[in-house]
């Protein structure tokens, strides 16, 4: 169980703007993820979405934000085995039973592609031997396959966040010895010009994006959310108007998205920066920031947003399957009333297994692991 600390609603809250971004963003880059009719919508919006260059790895700092805010406590002196395991075990209890929910239905999924002969794009994956058991492992972007291994596309970055889960204590144990607020901002600072690096790297090959690079991609993200978190722990920048600092940042991001979509060019180098300030800025407002995303329904929707993002492709998939030739002639009007059916139809399965899956085996697997509290950095 983790230390009792002061609640973040607004990082809750915002979850499933990001998870229904990163799914609108793959469907209009993925024709495998296009129901029929999104990529040829002329949305602006959804345009500006595929160009961002950054998706899941706001998910990754912010991994790294609230894993440092709750659990630093219990490794900021030293990394027991027996408390290593435990945290293991809880994280786990949080990413596992839905990951394996959405590896039975693919596997469903494959056979009954096979049966009416219509491929549910995860069939070459599911059927090369040795990929079950990554995706079993949650090694399945480790790098021990040359190729896209992950049965579910989602499950490439719940693999990565694993990764993350085993060497975060060390992490945490690390940055919790930097005592100063000007060695933890130079430390920031050197942490963001390396995971503007591994995007760089990342972007340019497809399998270092998704395979064993996912990993240094994953891992630079979560650190650069470490340091924000002690950073924010400090409370020396708590006088700062973050509310209009909020705002400031997402109109400097939608600015560059704009000019970027218009001018046909890569202006990614500068969401290196504002991204990691946007969650900072986030966790750091107090006013009208917090008290919109503290609304219940949207507490709701951001707790059941993994399922959201784990059940997303298979979903899409299945619609596919019945309804291919009608998405196929949609245009305008109609193509925007199914594209808000099918995310409801997403969120409602995916509220779904967040109380027949996830929820049961996390409340079990928190209520028998305990990690001992310890003094705070």
């Amino acid at each position: 169980m983790s230390a009792k600390k002061e609640f973040i609603p607004q990082l809750t809250g915002i979850r499933i703007f990001l998870s229904f971004a990163v799914i609108l963003s793959n469907m209009m880059l993925y024709h495998s993820i296009d129901p029929g009719f999104i990529q040829n919508m002329n949305w602006p919006a959804l345009k500006l979405i595929s160009v961002t260059p950054i998706r899941v790895d706001i998910f990754f700092m912010l991994t790294g934000f609230l894993l440092f805010y709750v659990y630093a406590p219990y490794f900021c002196e030293k990394v027991t085995a027996k408390e290593y395991g435990r945290f293991i075990l809880i994280r786990l209890g949080r990413i596992y039973p839905v990951h394996f929910a959405t590896m039975a239905l693919i596997l469903i999924l494959f056979f009954v592609g096979i049966w009416q002969k219509f491929d549910f794009h995860s069939a070459t994956r599911v059927a090369e031997t040795g990929n079950w058991l990554l995706n079993l492992t949650l090694t399945n972007a480790w790098g021990f396959n040359q190729k896209l291994a992950s049965w579910n596309g989602p499950a490439w970055s719940v693999s990565a966040e694993f990764f993350n889960y085993l060497i975060f204590p060390i992490l945490a144990l690390m940055v919790s010895s930097i005592k100063t607020l000007r060695v933890k901002i130079i430390s920031l600072l050197f942490c963001l010009g390396l995971y503007g690096y591994i995007q760089e790297v990342s972007i340019k090959n497809l399998y270092v994006d998704y395979g064993s690079g996912g990993l240094l991609r994953a891992a630079t993200g979560m650190v650069v959310g470490i340091f924000l978190a002690q950073v924010y722990l400090t409370k020396r920048l708590n006088h700062l108007p973050w509310d209009y600092i909020t705002v400031l940042i997402f109109a400097f991001m939608v600015g560059a998205l704009i000019y970027n979509a218009s001018n046909d060019i890569t202006f990614k180098y500068l969401f290196y920066i504002p991204l990691p300030l946007f969650v900072f800025a986030i966790a750091s407002s107090k006013g009208f920031i917090k008290k919109i995303f503290s609304i219940k329904p949207l507490l709701y929707l951001g707790n059941i947003s993994f399922c959201v993002y784990m059940l997303h492709q298979p979903i899409i998939r299945i619609l596919g399957f019945f309804f291919h030739d009608y998405y196929l002639q949609i245009t305008g009007f109609e193509a925007v009333i199914n594209l808000i059916l099918i995310l409801t139809i997403i969120t409602s399965t995916s509220a779904l297994f967040y109380h027949i899956i996830e929820t049961p085996v996390r409340k079990a697997i928190n209520k028998k692991y305990k990690l001992h509290k310890k003094n705070a950095p």
